[in-house]
């Protein structure tokens, strides 16, 4: 004979009604879940779309926090004073300064070409010379191409914004014009750096005055007795 066991009525009834309201509420979290994620994912799209114009915004930003050196620089070139007296012969005036300079300080070596011309010649009426002796100044060229004359390769290292270099006249008792030196700045060589050349201060111009005057002493008179031969 089958037993049959004893429960309470309707409890079938009430676990059948359990276990569908737990389906039904696991399908309800399920479809939460996927809703969440969909709208992360739309956040994430909206904020994909918005960076480059966040970028755009900020840029001004990132500028001004990025170093000087990484900065486009600008270079020029100035002369003190702007003429001087030519000097007697055998004397070396030393007349002026020259100085190339930078904006900013750079990260590293930068090396400026500065071409020489003018109605002056180099080695005859002047010498570009070192700023504290009168040894002639080193990176000489005559092989520039874009130079008509010599050149001079100065460097500015790491963490100067300028190099000076001196001129010296030459003295000679010439009368002639009043002549010119001019230094212009033709490149300014960095391998990572943009520098870009002050296009109203790339060249300075140094003038040798002259100052030698006509002999005005009055001839010396000689009196020749003049005597007739015997």
């Amino acid at each position: 004979m089958c037993r049959r066991e004893n429960r309470p009525y309707g409890l079938d009834k009430r676990e059948a009604a359990a276990s569908w309201y737990n389906r039904r509420s696991a399908g309800a979290q399920e479809r939460r879940s996927a809703g969440a994620q969909e709208r992360r994912s739309a956040h994430l799209c909206r904020l994909r779309h918005c960076l480059p114009v966040a970028a755009l915004l900020s840029l001004p930003l990132l500028g001004a926090l990025l170093p000087q050196e990484a900065k486009a620089q600008t270079a020029s070139i100035s002369v003190s004073p702007t003429s001087g007296n030519e000097g007697a012969a055998g004397s070396n005036t030393v007349a002026a300064t020259v100085t190339v300079s930078l904006t900013s300080t750079p990260s590293e070596n930068v090396a400026a070409i500065i071409c020489f011309s003018g109605t002056a010649t180099e080695r005859g009426d002047y010498t570009v010379i070192n700023l504290n002796n009168t040894n002639e100044l080193g990176g000489r060229s005559e092989t520039r191409a874009e130079c008509t004359g010599i050149s001079y390769n100065r460097i500015l290292f790491t963490g100067d914004t300028s190099n000076s270099f001196r001129i010296q006249v030459i003295g000679d008792n010439t009368i002639e014009n009043d002549e010119t030196i001019v230094a212009t700045i033709t490149s300014v060589e960095g391998s990572d750096l943009i520098v870009n050349i002050d296009s109203t201060a790339n060249s300075a111009t140094f003038t040798i005055l002259n100052d030698d005057a006509p002999d005005t002493t009055a001839p010396t008179v000689v009196d020749v007795e003049y005597q007739t031969p015997s």
